[in-house]
């Protein structure tokens, strides 16, 4: 390394130090930056939406947030627990118990997700029926970097997953638990204004930096628009869905 100090501009003292015939090459000592790239294998070809919105720049910045930043997932559930569950369910005949098995996602390490609650189906532990929560809570912080699947954009953060939203399966076991017969309607299902509104005042009340609701609807309840007030006025940063309906 040479420092020259009667040539400030390096470029132009790389040029004059390569003409001389002793000097094989010279160039400027280039400063380069960490980037953070993850080897996860479906992030280059599936996660175009990532790189769309500049979050491998802002990984550069902060590298998945933190442990202490918990982020409340306000949705059809997350798988919190691997265990099987016996359900009563309509088989064509008769209803019966069907023993349905469920697993924590892989790729999101336990010690980063809490228990949360069930708003919408059970006092029982938080379980997705319907996938849309477990496809959320991936995209805000699935394990990265780590060579399996997809990458998560806050992939070091907390999550704390709530269930106010209920899908076809929730909808055909609660059916069959009131002794109805027959099954549910594929179009079953939904979130509830009480729901929702009672999962995030107990985000905001549990610590919850972050509220992602990845819901849709019509008009605004006055249920809902009082329980995100209060959370705001916690400190509480909640996210919504754009575009999905209106």
């Amino acid at each position: 390394i040479l420092h020259d100090g009667t040539e400030p501009d390096a470029t132009l003292l790389a040029e004059r130090l390569s003409r001389q015939p002793e000097v094989e090459y010279a160039e400027p000592n280039a400063l380069y930056r960490h980037t953070t790239t993850p080897n996860d294998p479906s992030f280059t070809t599936r996660q175009w939406n990532f790189t769309a919105i500049g979050v491998d720049r802002a990984w550069d910045i902060n590298p998945g947030a933190t442990k202490g930043v918990v982020v409340a997932v306000v949705d059809f559930g997350i798988t919190t627990v691997t265990n099987s569950y016996t359900f009563p369910t309509w088989d064509g005949r008769a209803i019966t118990g069907l023993s349905v098995p469920y697993r924590v996602n892989p790729d999101l390490s336990s010690s980063r997700l809490l228990e949360g609650r069930d708003f919408a189906f059970w006092t029982g532990p938080v379980l997705d029926m319907d996938g849309h929560g477990t496809h959320v809570s991936s995209t805000i912080g699935e394990d990265t970097n780590n060579g399996i699947a997809e990458a998560g954009i806050a992939y070091n953060a907390t999550i704390l997953p709530f269930k106010a939203c209920m899908g076809y399966w929730d909808i055909q076991f609660a059916m069959s638990a009131l002794g109805i017969r027959g099954f549910a309607p594929l179009d079953s299902g939904g979130c509830t204004a009480s729901a929702v509104a009672s999962a995030v005042r107990y985000a905001a009340d549990n610590g919850a930096a972050v509220i992602n609701m990845s819901l849709g609807g019509t008009g605004t309840p006055t249920t809902i628009r009082d329980a995100l007030t209060y959370a705001v006025q916690r400190g509480t940063l909640v996210t919504v869905a754009t575009g999905t309906e209106n």
